[in-house]
């Protein structure tokens, strides 16, 4: 038996079974169903099973969740070389949540049209509804569109996607995932003639 064999028997497992390990990392060789039969496999888990378990710990050990929390918070979340929107509770220079590109803060902007609002990303409000406007209307400029409009419907598909996060401290959105969102959901858009 391999020594890795040896260590992975000896081994619990956290929310990713070796087998699917494996197939995410590409370290096997199976078709891409398989492959993505596990990636499904483990979005069920953090979707269904892990907001339970995170309840459970949250009535009957808190440290345990705490510990959690701390440790899904220190995971990084990109390369520094993807290009993305990182979202960051209480940023050093202003004190407010903040949304970066490329290390530089976007523009709070209020989905109503009317000036520079706070932002929250957690699961409904105001907060989260600015944060979309702020990230899509960024995202199509860098895209050489002009945002025209964006419904309530597609403000809420895009946060029901990205922003159920809570109060997480930081985390991040490529930007190629927003552009395909973009893209495949038929903005109100005009092409940006100063791009």
């Amino acid at each position: 038996m391999a020594g890795d064999e040896r260590k992975n028997m000896t081994r619990s497992r956290g929310l990713i079974t070796f087998t699917e390990r494996d197939r995410i990392a590409g370290k096997t060789d199976v078709e891409n169903a398989k492959r993505y039969q596990a990636v499904s496999r483990v979005r069920r888990r953090i979707k269904e099973e892990l907001p339970e378990e995170i309840k459970l710990l949250e009535q009957h050990n808190p440290d345990l969740r705490d510990e959690l929390h701390v440790v899904a918070a220190k995971t990084p979340r990109l390369p520094e070389s993807v290009p993305a929107y990182v979202f960051v509770k209480n940023y050093s220079t202003t004190g407010e949540h903040e949304i970066l590109y490329d290390g530089e803060r976007i523009n709070r902007l209020n989905h109503n049209g009317s000036g520079e609002a706070q932002i929250s990303w957690g699961y409904s409000g105001r907060g989260s509804h600015n944060a979309v406007y702020s990230v899509l209307t960024h995202a199509a400029h860098k895209l050489g569109l002009e945002l025209r409009s964006l419904s309530t419907a597609d403000r809420n598909k895009f946060r029901r996607k990205y922003f159920q996060r809570g109060e997480e401290s930081e985390w991040a959105i490529p930007f190629s995932e927003v552009q395909i969102w973009i893209q495949q959901n038929d903005l109100d858009t005009n092409e940006n003639p100063t791009e």
